[in-house]
């Protein structure tokens, strides 16, 4: 299962502003700007079986959370209390129901090497001795390897649904988000699953270099 946290910005209406425009002669600019967008901060796991549902996390607009930052505020980010709660909450058992599909029982969750992730090999071998399962982690993953991720395409993916969709409130922007993550079907795993293979031997051709992918 490949995990991690994206940020998708609600940018009305649904499409990008750049910041360099032409303008005619001594015209003004009038190309508007968002300063601080309105965001949804999500958790999620990637199988070949398919996506776990979406954990909403800190960070996120209007979305209040109880878990808190070193100054004993209330966190507007990740924190490591918070992902031992996406871990039990939502990535685990997720990951149980997916892969119990087929039966299987014994599985590895990829995560980056986020601060907040390091308690995790604890966390998985409590909830394994809880419910008789053998989940571990993936050791070692390198920093900056987008490429190897296969949910880096499943975010590229939702995003660029969303910028087609144009949703005109961020309550609306919010629900489509949920509604496309569930929406991604088997199919659509397997074929880019199928494509790691290829993806690897890539990595490896450059030298761990940047690829198409």
């Amino acid at each position: 299962m490949f995990t991690d946290r994206k940020k998708f910005a609600f940018n009305y209406p649904g499409s990008k502003v750049h910041p360099v425009t032409w303008v005619q002669g001594s015209g003004k600019r009038r190309a508007n700007a968002v300063n601080h967008a309105s965001v949804v901060n999500v958790y999620a796991g990637f199988t070949r079986l398919g996506m776990t549902k979406l954990h909403i996390v800190a960070g996120t607009t209007g979305h209040k959370t109880a878990h808190l930052n070193q100054k004993g505020s209330m966190a507007r980010n990740i924190t490591a209390s918070e992902y031992k709660e996406v871990l039990e909450q939502t990535l685990l058992p997720e990951g149980r129901r997916l892969f119990g599909t087929l039966g299987i029982s014994s599985w590895v969750l990829q995560q980056d090497n986020d601060p907040t992730h390091k308690k995790a090999p604890d966390i998985v071998k409590q909830y394994n001795l809880k419910h008789g399962c053998s989940i571990r982690v993936l050791p070692n993953w390198p920093p900056s390897s987008p490429d190897l991720s296969l949910i880096e395409n499943v975010w590229s993916f939702l995003q660029s649904k969303l910028d087609s969709l144009g949703c005109q409130t961020f309550h609306a922007f919010k629900a489509a988000l949920v509604r496309e993550a569930k929406s991604i079907n088997r199919v659509f795993s397997q074929r880019l699953f199928d494509g790691m293979p290829s993806r690897l031997q890539e990595c490896m051709k450059k030298h761990g270099d940047l690829t198409k992918h």
